[in-house]
């Protein structure tokens, strides 16, 4: 687990690694707009290093995603 604050919000984010998301019992993305879901179904063609989300997708099948 990691506590940032990024440039492009004002507030702090937990950040975890791949490792420990792997692990989460049940998994719920939720992601807002056309553009996340284009990123999303990019990353979801195989591992891509620029969308980390593809190495998780490719771990874990049983993802639950929520688009809106």
């Amino acid at each position: 687990y990691i506590i940032t604050t990024p440039q492009s919000a004002k507030y702090q984010r937990i950040g975890l690694s791949i490792n420990a998301l792997a692990k989460i019992p049940y998994l719920i993305l939720s992601i807002n707009g056309k553009t996340k879901l284009d990123v999303l179904l990019e990353a979801n063609n195989g591992i891509n290093h620029n969308y980390p989300i593809s190495y998780l997708l490719k771990v874990r099948q049983d993802i639950s995603t929520y688009w809106y």
